[in-house]
């Protein structure tokens, strides 16, 4: 049974949401609390977004060449955007209420397995190719507006076989990134923000 997916004006909503929790949490804390493991096994608040500019550097080339071919074809369409049974396990695992699987090598951060009490990262570093990224996503897709995004498919970066429809990975983008603030804030002991609410519902 297809699964409806959200709109594009509810994407951008949610990496927006992202950008700005992002800067308020690395403006809230220090360097070496942004770094600081909750327990040696676990990623830092600082390695969580490092972890997202690993994915979304690997992800954002393959969504951009999709969306250039599909303009090229002439593929246009507007939503409602669908997924299959494919794209629904995937956005159940990826989203904030998700159960995901551990992340590939490639996604992980340099040092994340050294069993430290704290990460090394440049937080001011890792926050502005964070911004920059979200800026990307939003890029892309104001790019693919007017495509049948759910005609046409990207693979993943790491698992070649894997190939969902390009709303189906736009979805499942910022649904990952929302997850992971959930765990920055664990990391930190912040208590959140009250407009999470609006739009973690994956």
């Amino acid at each position: 049974m297809p699964k409806k997916l959200k709109n594009p004006e509810e994407w951008k909503n949610e990496i927006i949401y992202c950008r700005n929790e992002v800067r308020r949490l690395v403006g809230s804390y220090s360097e070496s609390e942004m770094n600081q493991r909750p327990k040696p096994d676990s990623w830092s608040a600082a390695e969580c977004i490092e972890h997202l500019n690993l994915t979304a550097a690997l992800m954002a080339p393959n969504l951009e060449k999709a969306v250039k071919k599909a303009r090229e074809r002439g593929r246009t369409g507007a939503p409602p955007f669908y997924t299959g049974w494919v794209g629904s396990w995937f956005l159940g695992g990826s989203g904030p209420k998700g159960n995901p699987l551990p992340a590939p090598g490639k996604y992980r951060p340099e040092g994340s397995r050294d069993k430290a009490d704290s990460s090394t990262l440049d937080i001011s570093k890792t926050a502005e190719e964070f911004d920059q990224l979200q800026q990307r996503w939003l890029d892309i897709i104001e790019d693919a507006n007017g495509l049948k995004l759910d005609a046409v498919r990207a693979p993943s970066p790491v698992i070649p076989l894997l190939r969902l429809n390009v709303a189906t990975w736009l979805q499942g983008m910022p649904g990952h990134q929302l997850r992971h603030l959930q765990q920055m804030r664990r990391a930190l002991g912040d208590a959140g923000d009250e407009g999470e609410s609006d739009v973690a519902d994956n």
